[in-house]
């Protein structure tokens, strides 16, 4: 239900009365999901007691935007008074877009509660907007040109992996073991959730063959005991 809301949401950007201030409207596109399957094939992998070994899941890939620099104290000018703006150096993840540009979401804002973001113009010869918006219902995102940013706002295009709620996840987790058997639980997820009846404990003996396969997975084990394994990928868990 929510991700459905947050595909269909439009984004109002309120007009003030400077004249570096527009309404802009972004809305959601959706990405393609893609299955992956972690880790890659051939790799040495090392991973602790209770951790993810192997993996098999739905994920899709979107823009984001990579701030090298922080931006601190700027100025957005609201209809009553103002907000100041610190966004930290992070990445952005993708929030909305029309025909001029992208909106980015940054993980901190303004102060005394807001949110902030930064516009992406798609054409060059256009400034950068910093946006903050209230964070309560109803509230409208307000954005002030950036060109006054000295030096030049460092920032660059960049993708981030985001696993949608509405998937499948397949995995296999180290238990702890030995140098002659491990001990591997196999989960299976819907939509977050964990499936009770396709959760199960596997225990193998390596001490003749450390290949181990389960569900079409094949890994072979290098060293392990009741801190870690390190394996290496030979062939990938089936996705159905």
């Amino acid at each position: 239900m929510l991700t459905t809301f947050i595909k269909a949401a439009i984004i109002s950007i309120a007009i003030i009365s400077q004249a570096s201030a527009e309404r802009i409207s972004v809305s959601r596109r959706t990405f393609p999901s893609t299955v992956v399957h972690i880790p890659e094939i051939g790799i040495e992998t090392s991973k602790d007691v209770g951790e993810s070994m192997i993996s098999v899941l739905l994920t899709s890939i979107q823009p984001a935007a990579k701030l090298i620099s922080p931006i601190e104290n700027f100025r957005v000018s609201l209809m009553f008074g103002s907000a100041t703006m610190d966004i930290p150096a992070h990445t952005l993840t993708y929030m909305g877009e029309n025909s001029n540009g992208i909106m980015f979401l940054a993980l901190q804002g303004g102060g005394g509660g807001g949110k902030g973001a930064i516009f992406w113009p798609k054409e060059s010869n256009q400034s950068f907007k910093i946006c903050y918006f209230a964070n309560v219902t109803g509230a409208s995102i307000i954005c002030d040109d950036a060109p006054q940013i000295k030096p030049a706002i460092d920032i660059e295009r960049a993708e981030s992996r985001v696993f949608p709620n509405i998937g499948f996840k397949r995995e296999l987790i180290y238990l702890g073991g030995s140098k002659n058997a491990i001990n591997i639980q196999y989960r299976e997820f819907i939509d977050n959730y964990a499936r009770p009846a396709f959760s199960q404990e596997i225990k193998y003996d390596i001490s003749e063959d450390r290949v181990i396969g389960y569900k079409g997975a094949r890994f072979e084990v290098i060293r392990a005991d009741n801190s870690g394994i390190t394996f290496r990928m030979l062939k990938p868990l089936a996705q159905e």
